[in-house]
């Protein structure tokens, strides 16, 4: 007998049957599980930041949309905050609690996406980000070899960056910095660190083309921009595999062969390993 409803935090979940990752065989419900059962680590790295949403309202294999603005219809207890861009002022969404995620999985968002500043220092960033972007016919090794060489310029500067899998394709890596800096100086380092990884070999690249990036891995570090964001740590990700934003710690980079390796299934059969990036936010670096 079909369950047409469920709840988390207090928040009904409506036609928990709902296919989301058919390849999978994960539902909505799957979802809001997932979601349920690791809110507490998802939250503390979406919190007092903007967040953009990935809502695919269908499922993996319908249609996806971004979201950056909350509807009018959102509850209260959903925060909007007010943010200046170029473009004009406009509200953005932010999330600091269980029933906000699990609300929004009802909504059919998939993905979590947060900025790289707090609200509180919207034009400071706190984080860095470089998205090692494999392009067609890239091996996963390289992107291996890839992450250590930026984890080595880093290292070298006495600063100490994270790494997780990107539940996608890449792999990605942050550095806490002090919010003292702005986000042009913030780019200026992820470039100068980004060009100085691409040039150790004609495999790495920082140029934007596609068509450039061929058997190479991009050296993105494009996404430390006002308004830029990357996925969250311990989001799904809005793709046929289900896979996990899964931090993991530098010694165990190689027992992993692909970004996409741990997915929702295998989050909900078993429990996920520790936040390996628990002390991500007790260190803040200044840029050399």
């Amino acid at each position: 007998m079909l369950r047409y409803s469920m709840q988390y935090a207090g928040v009904e979940v409506t036609h928990p049957d709902k296919e989301m990752y058919p390849e999978l065989g994960a539902t909505k419900g799957d979802v809001a599980r997932f979601y349920h059962k690791y809110a507490q680590r998802i939250v503390k790295y979406l919190r007092h930041r903007p967040v953009t949403l990935v809502r695919g309202p269908h499922g993996v294999g319908g249609p996806m949309f971004y979201q950056r603005h909350p509807a009018e219809y959102f509850p209260d207890y959903i925060d909007r905050v007010k943010v200046s861009m170029k473009s004009g002022t406009g509200m953005y969404i932010e999330l600091d609690a269980e029933e906000d995620l699990i609300y929004l999985v009802n909504q059919g968002v998939l993905e979590f996406h947060a900025w790289g500043s707090k609200v509180s220092h919207i034009d400071k960033p706190d984080l860095l980000i470089w998205d090692l972007d494999p392009g067609e016919g890239c091996p996963w090794e390289l992107l291996v070899q890839c992450a250590h060489l930026v984890q080595d310029k880093l290292e070298k500067l006495k600063l100490e960056p994270f790494i997780k899998l990107s539940g996608s394709k890449g792999i990605h890596i942050y550095l806490h910095i002090k919010p003292q800096y702005t986000w042009d100086e913030g780019k200026a380092f992820a470039l100068e660190i980004a060009k100085q990884v691409a040039d150790n070999t004609e495999k790495f690249t920082t140029e934007l083309p596609k068509e450039k990036r061929v058997g190479k891995v991009f050296v993105d570090y494009l996404r430390n921009s006002k308004g830029g964001t990357a996925v969250s740590p311990f989001s799904l990700r809005a793709k046929s595999g289900g896979g996990i934003s899964l931090p993991i710690t530098w010694q165990t980079l190689e027992r992993y062969n692909s970004a996409d390796q741990f997915n929702i299934s295998e989050a909900l059969e078993s429990p996920l390993v520790e936040d390996t990036w628990e002390s991500l936010f007790d260190k803040e670096y200044s840029l050399p």
